[in-house]
């Protein structure tokens, strides 16, 4: 049992200091607005469910992006070509989630005015 509470506090421990990174709130931000301006149109269940579906992979993403930009950081600490490859494709996983969830957004919004 201990073990496993010890994972739950590791997991726990990480989160936090995710969410503490600037381009986690940030994203965090966006998320609270965006969900006024839902709450505001007054979407259906189902929308709601598409919308935090796609919050949940913007947020993930970014995570991910967070923790790959500062492993690489630790293995490389000065400035490399191939490393800034690598966080530039991580920075583009972010993107994408952005804009699939812009479109999504669109959708909606449409669908509601």
């Amino acid at each position: 049992m201990k073990l496993w509470v010890d994972k739950f506090k590791n997991a726990f421990r990480g989160f936090v200091l995710l969410i503490r990174d600037f381009s986690v709130k940030i994203q965090l931000v966006l998320l609270v607005i965006a969900c006024l301006f839902f709450m505001y149109l007054g979407i259906s269940a189902t929308e709601w469910i598409a919308v935090v579906l796609c919050f949940a992979l913007v947020i993930v993403a970014e995570m991910v992006n967070t923790v790959i930009e500062k492993t690489l950081d630790y293995i490389q600490p000065k400035q490399d070509a191939k490393i800034r490859n690598l966080k530039d494709m991580g920075a583009g996983f972010v993107l994408t989630a952005c804009l699939f969830a812009i479109v999504v957004a669109c959708i909606i919004i449409g669908g509601n005015i």
